[in-house]
C-alpha cells in the first residue's frame, strides 16, 4: 500500500466549487520517436483500468471538454493508423468538465507521427545542434512525445504495488525498452490551464508547498521543459538524453544507460538494498522501495531508497525544469534537488 500522507487535505484544494489540486498515482513516458504501436497500446490498457473514471475529453481544436462519446473513442486508433506527418496529435481525458476543474483519474497523449531518421539525417541534425549550440541557441525537441495517465490513491492498482508495478512493466513501449525517459509514482493534478486568478494563485501556492513538505510528490512537468529532455553534450559531441528527476519507478532508455556507462554499470551501482532494477530491453527501471512515497517532514528518511536512486541517476538529471509560470521558479529547483541532499 502506497505511504499516505500525513495530513491528506495538504493535497486537495477546491475553490468555489473547482477542484484545482488532487492527489494521485501518475505514470508518465517520454519518447523522442513516434512509436505507433506503442502508443496505442498505451492508450488501450490505461483506458481498460480508467474506467468509468474517465467521462470527458478535449483537443485543442475544442472550446471546451465534452463528455466521451463515440467519436471520441474512435479519435486515437484513428490518428495511428492514418497519421499525417509532422502534425501534433494532443487529447486529454478525465472525470469531470472543465468548470469542476480536475479529476485524479487522467489520461493525455501528445504524439506527432515522424518516419524513423537515417543515420545520414541524424548525422544532420548533429550538425545543426552543434551549429546551433555554438551560437548560443535555445536548444529543445519539438517532437518529444508525452504519455501520461493518472489515478486516484484509492484505485485497486494505487492500492497494490507490486500490481502497479508488473502495470508499468508489461507496457509494450517499456517492455521494449523503447521510451526515452519516464516516471511512475504519487503525484499530484492541477488544473494547468485554469487562468481565472482566484483559482490559479491558490493553486501555484498550494502545488508549491506540497512539492516543497513532500518531496516524494511529483506534478505534471510543462510542455517546454519536456521539449528539452534532450541537450547538447560538448564531451561527446551529441545530444544525450536527460530525466526530469527520480521517482518510485525511473525508467531510463538506452540513451541515459549508456551516459551511465552501460547495464552492467548500473547494477552495479544500485546495489543499495532498497533499489531494484529491471533490466528492458537496452532500457531500464529503477525501483526505489516497495511502494510510492509521498515522504514525510517528520521523517526524511522515509525517502532513504528515493535518495539512494537520486545518487545513481543524478548525471542524468536535466538542470533546470520551469514552473507552471513558464518561467524557472524557486520552489521548482528544490524539487529537483530535494532527494539529492542528505536526509538530515
Amino acid at each position: 500500500m502506497i505511504y499516505q500522507p500525513v495530513n491528506p487535505s495538504e493535497f486537495t484544494l477546491v475553490v468555489d466549487g473547482t477542484t484545482a489540486v488532487t492527489p494521485c498515482v501518475s505514470f508518465t513516458l517520454y519518447l523522442q520517436y513516434y512509436d505507433g504501436e506503442g502508443i496505442l497500446d498505451f492508450y488501450q490498457r490505461t483506458r481498460v483500468v480508467a474506467g468509468s473514471l474517465l467521462t470527458h475529453y478535449s483537443t485543442p481544436s475544442m472550446r471546451r471538454a465534452a463528455k466521451i462519446n463515440m467519436r471520441a473513442e474512435s479519435m486515437v486508433p484513428t490518428w495511428i493508423s492514418n497519421p499525417t506527418k509532422e502534425k501534433k496529435y494532443i487529447i486529454d481525458f478525465s472525470g469531470c468538465d472543465n468548470g469542476s476543474g480536475v479529476t485524479a483519474a487522467s489520461l493525455g497523449l501528445e504524439f506527432s507521427f515522424g518516419e524513423p531518421m537515417t543515420e545520414a539525417q541524424l548525422e544532420r541534425g548533429r550538425e545543426t545542434w552543434r551549429s546551433w549550440f555554438a551560437h548560443g541557441a535555445d536548444l529543445f525537441w519539438p517532437g518529444m512525445n508525452t504519455l501520461r495517465v493518472t489515478l486516484p490513491l484509492d484505485h485497486a492498482l494505487a492500492q497494490d504495488p507490486a500490481s502497479l508495478a508488473e502495470w508499468v512493466l508489461g507496457f509494450s513501449l517499456v517492455k521494449r525498452g523503447a521510451f526515452l525517459s519516464g516516471t511512475c509514482g504519487v503525484a499530484v493534478n492541477y488544473d494547468e490551464f485554469v487562468s481565472a486568478s482566484d483559482i490559479r494563485v491558490p493553486m501555484i501556492q498550494r502545488l508549491a508547498a506540497v512539492c516543497r513538505r513532500y518531496p516524494g510528490t511529483e506534478w505534471k512537468i510543462p510542455r517546454s521543459s519536456v521539449h528539452r529532455l534532450l541537450r547538447w553534450d560538448v564531451p561527446t559531441d551529441n545530444r544525450v538524453p536527460q530525466i526530469t528527476r527520480v521517482s518510485w519507478l525511473t525508467l531510463i532508455g538506452s540513451g541515459c544507460v549508456e551516459r551511465l556507462g552501460g547495464l552492467d554499470v548500473l547494477s552495479a551501482a544500485s546495489a543499495h538494498p532498497s533499489l531494484r532494477v529491471h533490466l528492458l530491453g537496452s532500457g531500464a527501471v529503477i525501483q526505489a522501495g516497495d511502494a510510492p512515497n509521498f515522504g514525510n517532514p517528520a521523517d526524511r528518511g522515509r525517502l532513504a531508497a528515493y535518495r539512494a536512486a537520486a545518487s545513481v541517476l543524478r548525471p542524468l538529471r536535466m538542470p533546470v525544469i520551469v514552473g507552471p509560470s513558464g518561467e524557472p521558479e524557486p520552489w521548482v529547483e528544490e524539487w529537483q534537488r530535494s532527494l539529492e541532499e542528505p536526509a538530515g
